[in-house]
């Protein structure tokens, strides 16, 4: 199964990947600390006569305490630690981060009343039903959790930003590797055409030089013609006619037939579009296969017109997917969205109609 990465253009993802908005999330992770850690403030709110602005001066060195370890684990302990993948380093360093954390607190409040000789409160680690140790569990308990969550969000944010890296990556060597393809020349195709016109050579010398002539033009055409923009689609079907007569002399089981019409004179594609598509077409099917190849032109409305390709073969039933699967990406990784490929299938056949979107003209 694929993963699929959440869009860049989400809102929320931005948020939380993107550096432009990293003064956001410092400033909404402030705002949540500062009230979940105000514990001083409640605490000691029955006592502010006795204690007077001295509880605001606890209260903020409480808070800056649980702040320091926060930003601690998110700049520290989590890229040293955790990214590299040293999880015992990680929870045993938080958990001693985080026992200093509550002692201090402890000791805090024991200054507290030992300063103004107040009655621990209810709320108060001091107060005669408080248990140490359940004071101690639940106070690392939410502070971890705090903690842990900005772990869970640093690593989801890394996941994100490398999951779509390694897709882009992907993407951009797959298409590098359709676009060395374009403007290529088969290996098999070039080696079974030469080793054909050397056996010809002996037999019928004629038959010979003209399979070299046919080859050597489409060989110019795949080389340098293909470096154009656009080509006519007449010109472009001359060439895909050569290219099949050589691979019906090459290949005793293929046979094609192509349909133009007078409509296609004034159409322009991008050239060797339908050369590549036939030849992926062809590499699917072995030297031996009978295969008979249908090309056929068809105008849908003024402004669009079909290129319908239809393949029939006994080993089509488990071929069409893959072909149409590779075809659609030539079209996609090379080529512009001008040209959409919808394809069906039937028994021991496959029909694709390659969508030409826009016609202009000839540069």
């Amino acid at each position: 199964m694929q993963m699929t990465f959440p869009s860049p253009d989400n809102k929320l993802i931005q948020i939380i990947t993107e550096p432009r908005y990293r003064w956001l999330r410092h400033m909404l992770f402030f705002m949540l600390l500062l009230v979940t850690y105000n514990s001083t403030m409640i605490t000691y709110m029955g006592d502010l006569g006795i204690i007077g602005r001295s509880v605001v001066y606890l209260t903020v060195i409480q808070f800056v305490i649980y702040l320091i370890i926060v930003y601690v684990n998110i700049y520290l302990l989590v890229p040293r630690l955790f990214l590299k993948n040293r999880y015992i380093a990680y929870c045993i360093t938080l958990l001693l981060i985080l026992t200093v954390s509550f002692f201090s607190g402890y000791f805090l409040e024991y200054f507290i009343h030992f300063k103004y000789s107040i009655e621990p409160g209810r709320l108060s680690y001091m107060h005669g039903t408080h248990i140490v140790f359940v004071d101690f569990i639940s106070d690392i308990l939410v502070t971890g959790m705090c903690c842990i969550g900005t772990t869970i969000t640093i690593l989801f944010r890394n996941w994100l930003v490398d999951g779509r890296r390694r897709e882009e990556l992907g993407i951009g060597k797959y298409r590098a590797k359709l676009l060395k393809y374009k403007n290529s020349v088969s290996p098999g195709f070039l080696s079974d055409t030469l080793e054909k016109a050397a056996a010809e050579a002996g037999k019928d010398s004629a038959r010979s030089v003209d399979l070299l002539s046919r080859l050597s033009r489409f060989l110019r055409y795949r080389l340098y013609d293909s470096k154009r923009d656009s080509v006519m689609l007449k010109s472009e079907f001359s060439f895909l006619d050569n290219y099949l007569s050589m691979m019906r002399s090459i290949r005793s089981g293929f046979d094609y037939k192509i349909i133009l019409s007078e409509e296609s004179l004034n159409i322009a594609v991008a050239p060797s579009v339908l050369i590549n598509i036939t030849d992926s077409i062809m590499n699917a099917f072995n030297g031996d296969v009978p295969v008979e190849l249908i090309v056929e032109f068809g105008r849908n409305s003024k402004d669009t017109s079909e290129v319908c390709f239809r393949v029939e073969s006994e080993e089509m039933s488990s071929l069409a997917e893959s072909i149409a699967r590779d075809c659609e990406n030539i079209l996609k990784f090379t080529y512009s969205p001008e040209y959409i490929l919808n394809y069906g299938t039937g028994y021991g056949s496959l029909e694709m109609r390659v969508l030409l979107m826009r016609q202009y003209p000839v540069k």
